[in-house]
């Protein structure tokens, strides 16, 4: 079924969800000791269906608010039938490890060549938007999208 994946993690056993963030690329003096700056973490818990209508609700405008803060005013959130065939699903964390790589090389301290080294660092920022081409497209962008652009910059 097209919902297994989910519905294997509601049978109540420990899952794991893994996020990493890449920062940076780390080159060193030798490939073993090139690296990458990143932030991750590894959250244990279980899963939980949500069923309670206004619990739904709240959870979907919390991931729609960190995502985009102030879209879910300015839209609509989709048809019962939309809402009825959505999966929401609350995952408590009983237990958690993070780990964080920043800055330069290290290792090659006695290399010795001549050949640049140090680190990249990456950031994510948004794009001039673009406009749906299956509407009209000289609607005016919305106080959302006009603060995400400006402040992901």
């Amino acid at each position: 079924s097209k919902n297994q994946m989910l519905n294997s993690i509601l049978s109540g056993q420990t899952i794991c969800i893994c996020v990493t963030h890449v920062d940076g690329i780390v080159l060193a003096k030798t490939l073993f000791d090139t690296s990458a700056n990143y932030r991750s973490a590894i959250l244990f818990g279980k899963a939980q269906l949500l069923l309670d209508e206004s619990e739904r609700l709240e959870a979907l405008k919390v991931i729609t608010e960190n995502i985009i803060t102030g879209r879910w005013n300015e839209v609509p959130v989709g048809s019962q039938n939309q809402l009825k065939a959505t999966m929401i699903i609350k995952f408590n964390i009983d237990r958690a490890s993070a780990k964080v790589r920043a800055g330069g090389p290290e290792g090659d301290e006695a290399i010795s060549t001549e050949i640049w080294s140090g680190h990249i660092p990456l950031s994510l920022k948004a794009a001039p938007p673009i406009p749906d081409s299956k509407f009209r497209t000289d609607l005016d962008i919305t106080q959302s999208v006009r603060n995400f652009c400006q402040k992901n910059n």
